[in-house]
């Protein structure tokens, strides 16, 4: 919006240009009192009645225009109106109230002869015209209130309603409608004109061919519904069209419209007819709108399976989280106030419509159309699922295909699928796609402008057409059409980018009845069997045969390092299948393959396609994300509901103040009921959420959901995955050390079992070009054991470790983040081997304890001390005759023999110090949850500062029977009552578990202590995320692993150290993999959430600040020029509100976070207090003038409000835009110090060159008087006048041509204005951050003193029961 402020000063210039000429009248520039002036026409009906100090000398002549001259002009007119009394007198300069005394019997026998003459004849509001709208009206209201109760009530379907198979979420249903053949007929025209324009422009969407279901016989009741449903969208847009048709009628009646003769004689005639059009069209379209769509009241019940449409409910679920903040139990206590309030007004409307679904249960309906394959199947798309219809069911079911349970399944499908298959399946899965609508712009408009919002909007903008205001309603057609553009925007901008996730291109070669063809990846279907080409895969297979398929995983999993994947092997036959067990042999959606025999050697059957693939749960999880609710989500009900009830008092007090004109009182209170709720309330947060998405963007932080930024703001604990997070992604060997060696490490000369297992135990392979892929560690691992491949045949790998013994690796089991071990067989000549790695305390449970060494554990847990990543290696003879195919991994992982351990480091990130040192400071607790060892947790928790070198580290682990407590340093067993607040906590996953399951307030009050969280699951790290959470804590989470999805998804911010869609359940993705990443999206998001609520504070002001000078005109009866109100309501606003959401976040976090209550002390006391002081300084102002002595016989005394341009030239509305006016400049100054969130206001300089021009525009006009201060009607006279936004120039309105000012009250009006901006910058920025700074510094204070773990306890335990400021809400 700032960029057009060039266009705007030139169309000022050419305004002041514009002069409009002499109109004759008196100025009185010497200010006393009282005031001479030109005294008001006087109109009689001969010359000779003319007062005689009114009438011309003999040598002159009075001519038409009331002007003595020797010769006239026959082209001037008379300024009388009336018949009665034609003749203009030559009018006198005298002083005001003489000419009001002297001319008075004059004026009033004008008035009222002319009031015989404009008597006409009124409308009884009885005419046909009137009978038509209201029997309309009524006949139709009365018509749906019989539909509803008839098609709901009277005669309901048995059978039509009943359960959705859904995966997860709350109980669904879903609900069967029909509507006619002629409403289910419409849409698929809509589809046919669609697809032939698309064909017309060359677009070939790669669309499946579907098609509405028509209905195959007329139902009456249908059938009437839709024709129902067609009359109430003509009555809809009936009174739009109804509304512009009366405005024009008014415009007609002021003969401002010439070319039509006028159909109201009367202007409150017509004025009433409009209000009560927009009173009932306003009520009524509200009514309408109350259902999910205006649409569905008009479907008629029916059975599934004759459905065109399916109804999904889908109840609301309110869980109450818990709190430790009992000042935030309020939330809990307005979200169920609110909660009542709505289920009242649900009931009533319910009731009303006779929706017995709603009228039970809270929750929303998704309408979805029922759509016919080519072959009659019937089904349709939920949550991007594919429902078909189940003839057995007699309902609507998901359409899943499954293709085997057991690994001998697969193996049965090599000879591929027959065409009549193919159809089949297609038939229940539907194409091979996430079907989502291409991103369409003007969709994205219209579905903003639907909103209810807009809905209320639109008829306020209708209340400022008439009374000449139109160009107000221009300004506010123009403000709310920015923002929800601006809104809409931002939406398609985001469904774009989640489009290109869903986007399907390329060929796939596919087996099909026996030859292998090229088809589109969309025409996939399960049980196909695929040939693995390099490129995209589309969906999930398992390997059926293989050379070596090379995989790049990252896109799910997060891991960097390309995977060899492998054909199942036929042994296996009876297992039953498990993408997760047998990984090796699946290759998932959305993964690259980068190597693989294209001749047809590597090929794979489908085991799901769509949305039931690992990528397709991704993609639903993203488009069903439902944020995180700030508190200001309840609170902002709260706040339009005191909106409401002020909008209620400020309509009846202009209705108070004008109350001998109802009509005009209604259009003045309408214009206050506008201001209060200001129509770019809604759009603030998506602007300032949105500047700071491209910020992130241009740091390299890519975000796939952009409202979670105003959640990172608020965050307090961040928990971060170790490896590959906190620590580089790859290890460094440092020594193996062998069971036969135990006293010395084996850096060099590796023998025996030790260099067999570092050699064999593995996952790795070789691509095809020789390089050695697969995990990190064991590519450290094998590289220091000196073994090589010889060469690698399907399954089977053949080894030689550094002492020349050759293997063959028959068998791999994959590492298993529950189990924390891999291991191998291996046949070396006639035996058959078991190698056996994982962490130390696994490996352990699985050995005899003979072969353990006797300080295995002393061992182990010194090399955790010392930040060593440990793994532990075991081994086992099998008997030659075993079954490969028949023995489990129960039976190899058991019974084992240690072999030894390999040592490796972890070497941490060089800006992981700097960056929790950050997060510490900024009153964010940093806390670790890792799948390594506990010490080794610990050792790096003490390196990057996580953990100070003064505090205590006590160690919970689980002994089986419970937890035992120890001390780190000295491994000396502890009672909990010994753990005091200044030590800190490190915990086993499976110790914490234990904990939350037998104890939770325990484990409730140890959350906050604990530092560190080892040995954990993916479950685990769940389970952590969502402690804190219940205790009130806003949460992050930053990993960069698939272990780390589920804690991604669960905590309220979520950052991968990743790829791009590395891990795509998380909202941010740091494309650089660097964790200076988390710091910049929390000072960006405490950015954010400042200027969030620094432009929702000013929007709030803007309309109180604007209804207070409502009021005063209705008081005063007066208005503001034209110009004053394009300025206050549209530029001012929105540049200003816009601009302030463009302030840089700080450099560094501060000690607090900003606030996100619109109803906190904090957010109040800045609001009401720089209200308050607004208001004096306006008293104040106003006092002012009226103490002023030449203001004394110049006050306004005009009693009429009917015409606008005649009642804005006078002293007190010029004095109330001036200070009031730029009220709306000081609060935005006001609001737009950043404090310890953003940089400092001046370094916002778009904001400062707004500001600094803005000042100079209203001080210019306030001090100078010329034709630039004549277009906002200021400090003019007639000589002077410009254009006016509505028209040509006009002379000034008043007794006294001019409303020029004396020099001395222009300098008290700018020494006021400069006084009111200083007092609230006083106020804001000393008064009320210092109190907020005094009373964080406090907290801090007592942070610092911490408490003692029983005082921890006490508060949750008090506690738990209390609401949160998040859930979910920050």
């Amino acid at each position: 919006s700032y960029h057009l402020l060039p266009f705007l000063a030139l169309l000022l210039l050419l305004c002041s240009w514009a002069a409009g000429g002499d109109w004759d009248g008196y100025v009185d520039h010497t200010f006393f009192c009282p005031a001479r002036t030109t005294c008001a026409q006087v109109c009689v009906a001969t010359v000779d009645d003319c007062p005689v100090e009114m009438q011309c000398n003999g040598t002159e002549t009075l001519c038409a225009d009331g002007n003595c001259a020797l010769t006239c002009d026959t082209t001037v007119e008379s300024p009388c109106e009336y018949e009665c009394a034609p003749v203009a007198c030559h009018r006198v300069v005298d002083f005001y109230d003489s000419c009001t005394v002297k001319y008075e019997s004059f004026y009033t026998s004008v008035e009222e002869c002319g009031a015989e003459e404009d008597a006409v004849d009124l409308f009884s509001f009885r005419e046909p015209g009137f009978l038509f709208f209201f029997s309309w009206i009524s006949a139709i209201t009365v018509l749906v209130l019989l539909w509803t109760t008839f098609n709901q009530r009277l005669s309901p379907v048995a059978g039509s309603t009943c359960s959705l198979e859904e995966d997860s979420g709350a109980q669904k249903t879903q609900t069967g409608y029909t509507q006619g053949i002629i409403g289910s007929s419409l849409p698929r025209l809509y589809r046919y004109l669609l697809r032939r324009l698309r064909r017309f422009f060359g677009y070939s969407p790669q669309e499946e061919k579907h098609y509405p279901k028509i209905e195959q016989k007329i139902n009456f009741a249908a059938e009437l519904g839709t024709f129902l449903y067609t009359l109430v969208l003509l009555t809809l847009f009936g009174f739009q069209l109804l509304l512009a048709v009366l405005t024009i009628f008014y415009y007609i009646q002021q003969e401002a419209i010439t070319r039509w003769n006028p159909v109201f004689e009367d202007e409150e005639q017509v004025l009433k007819a409009f209000i009560i059009t927009w009173l009932v069209g306003f009520v009524w379209t509200f009514a309408m709108r109350w259902n999910t769509t205006t649409r569905s009241v008009y479907y008629r019940r029916a059975m599934l399976r004759d459905a065109s449409i399916v109804a999904v409910f889908v109840p609301s679920i309110l869980s109450e989280p818990k709190t430790v903040d009992a000042a935030a139990g309020y939330i809990a206590q307005l979200r169920a106030f609110l909660t009542r309030i709505a289920k009242t007004a649900n009931s009533c409307m319910a009731f009303i419509f006779s929706d017995i679904t709603r009228a039970r249960q809270m929750g929303t309906v998704q309408y979805c159309n029922v759509l016919v394959d080519q072959d009659g199947s019937s089904y349709f798309i939920f949550n991007f699922r594919r429902y078909v219809f189940d003839n057995e069911k007699d309902k609507f079911v998901p359409g899943v295909y499954v293709v085997g349970e057991k690994i001998r399944d697969f193996d049965k499908q090599r000879n591929g699928l027959s065409s009549h298959e193919v159809t089949c399946r297609r038939n229940l899965v539907g194409p091979n796609a996430i079907r989502m609508k291409r991103p369409n712009f003007l969709r994205s408009i219209l579905k903003e402008f639907a909103k209810l919002f807009y809905v209320y909007q639109a008829f306020m903008v209708w209340t400022w057409f008439p009374l000449w205001y139109y160009y107000m309603a221009i300004v506010w057609t123009i403000v709310i059409t920015t923002g929800g553009l601006t809104v809409a925007v931002f939406y398609y901008r985001n469904e774009k980018n989640l489009y290109r996730l869903t986007y399907i291109s390329g060929q796939v070669s596919t087996l099909r009845n026996g030859d292998f063809v090229e088809i589109s990846p969309v025409a996939i279907v399960p049980g196909d069997v695929l040939v693995v080409k390099p490129g995209l895969t589309y969906c999930d297979m398992v390997l059926l045969s293989s050379d070596g398929v090379l995989v790049d995983e990252s896109s799910l999993t997060g891991e960097s390092t390309p995977v060899q994947k492998t054909a199942i092997d036929p042994m296996d036959g009876d297992m039953e299948y498990s993408k997760t067990v047998h990984k090796k042999h699946t290759i998932l959606a959305g993964t690259i393959v980068l190597d693989s025999n294209e001749r047809g050697h590597d090929i794979a059957v489908v085991t799901t396609t769509g949305s039931y693939t690992t990528r397709g749960e991704l993609l639903r999880n993203i488009f069903s994300y439902e944020r995180h609710q700030f508190k200001f989500d309840t609170e902002v009900r709260f706040v339009i509901m005191i909106l409401f009830f002020y909008a209620i008092f400020g309509f009846s007090m202009v209705v108070y103040f004008i109350d001998d004109t109802p009509i005009y009182a209604w259009f003045y209170g309408m214009f206050v009921v506008g201001t209060i709720l200001p129509p770019l309330l809604p759009t603030v947060f998506t602007v300032s959420v949105s500047i700071s998405d491209n910020r992130l963007s241009e740091n390299g932080i890519a975000c796939t959901n952009n409202e979670a930024i105003l959640v990172a703001g608020k965050v307090q604990v961040a928990l971060f995955d170790k490896t590959g997070t906190l620590t580089n992604q790859g290890l460094d060997f440092i020594s193996a050390r062998s069971m036969i060696h135990w006293d010395s490490d084996e850096c060099d000369g590796l023998s025996g079992e030790m260099a067999l297992g570092m050699a064999t135990c593995h996952g790795l392979a070789r691509s095809k070009d020789g390089a050695l892929i697969g995990n990190p560690v064991d590519q450290v691992m094998f590289a220091a054991s000196g073994g090589a491949f010889e060469n690698v045949v399907g399954a089977s790998a053949k080894v030689t470790d550094v002492n020349g013994n050759s293997v063959e690796v028959v068998k791999n089991y994959d590492f298993c983040n529950d189990r924390m071990t891999q291991s191998v067989i291996v046949k070396k000549q006639d035996k058959l081997l078991a190698f056996v790695k994982g962490s130390g305390e696994n490996v352990k449970k699985l050995c005899t304890s003979e072969s353990l060494p006797g300080d295995f554990d002393a061992s182990l847990q010194s090399s955790a001390k010392q930040g060593v990543y440990q793994i532990s290696m075991a081994s086992k003879v099998l008997p030659a005759d075993t079954e490969l195919s028949k023995i489990s991994r129960d039976d190899v992982e058991k019974e084992l023999t240690f072999v030894g351990v390999v040592n490796f480091k972890n070497v941490l990130r060089e800006d992981t110090p700097a960056v929790l040192r950050e997060l510490e400071e900024g009153s964010v607790r940093t806390v670790m949850v890792t799948g390594d060892s506990l010490l080794t947790g610990i050792r790096i928790a003490k390196e990057s500062g996580m953990i100070k070198p003064d505090k205590k580290v006590f160690i919970g682990r689980s002994d089986g029977s419970g937890i035992v407590w120890v001390d780190e340093s000295d491994d000396r067993i502890v009672s909990i009552s010994d753990i005091k607040a200044n030590a800190e906590i490190a915990i086993t996953g499976e110790a914490w578990e234990i904990l939350r399951q037998s104890n939770p307030k325990e484990a409730a009050s140890l959350t906050q202590l604990t530092r560190v969280f080892g040995r954990c699951t993916p479950n685990h790290k769940v389970a952590v995320v969502t402690s804190f959470i219940e205790l009130g804590k806003v949460t992050m989470m930053c990993g960069d692993g698939s272990n780390d999805c589920g804690a991604l998804k669960t905590a309220h911010v979520g950052i991968a150290l990743s790829d791009s869609e590395a891990s795509i359940v998380a909202p941010f993705t740091s494309l650089d993999k660097s964790i200076t990443s988390v710091s910049e999206l929390l000072r960006e998001g405490r950015c954010a959430l400042a200027s969030a609520l620094a432009s929702y504070k000013y929007m709030i002001m803007y309309g109180q600040i604007e209804t207070i000078n409502q009021l005063m005109n209705a008081y005063f009866r007066i208005t503001f020029a034209d110009w004053c109100w394009v300025f206050m309501d549209g530029i001012w606003t929105i540049t200003l509100a816009f601009s302030l959401a463009l302030s840089r976040p700080e450099n560094k976090l501060a000690p607090t976070r900003p606030t996100s209550s619109l109803l906190g002390p904090h957010t109040l006391s800045s609001a009401l207090g720089v209200l308050g002081i607004q208001f004096i300084f306006t008293v104040i102002a106003l006092a002012t003038l009226f103490h002023q002595d030449w203001f004394q016989c110049r006050k306004w005394n005009g009693e009429d409000v009917s015409n606008v341009l005649v009642i804005g030239d006078n002293y007190e509305s010029e004095v109330i835009f001036l200070v009031t006016g730029y009220q709306y400049i000081s609060s935005a100054l006001a609001f737009s110090f950043g404090y310890e969130w953003r940089m400092a206001f001046y370094l916002n300089y778009v904001f400062v060159i707004l500001f600094l021009v803005y000042t100079f525009f209203q001080w210019w006009i306030t001090v100078r008087a010329d034709s630039f201060s004549c277009i906002w009607r200021v400090n003019c006279v007639n000589d002077n006048a410009v254009r006016s936004v509505t028209g040509e120039p006009i002379p000034i309105q008043n007794p006294f041509n001019t409303t020029e000012m004396p020099t001395s009250f222009r300098w008290t009006l700018i020494g006021i204005m400069a006084a009111n901006t200083i007092a609230v910058v006083i106020w804001e920025f000393y008064i009320v951050n210092g109190i907020r700074k005094r009373m964080a510094a406090k907290r801090l204070a007592e942070k610092e003193v911490g408490q003692g773990i029983e005082e921890t306890m006490r508060k949750v335990e008090s506690s738990m029961a209390l609401d949160v400021e998040s859930q979910h809400t920050p």
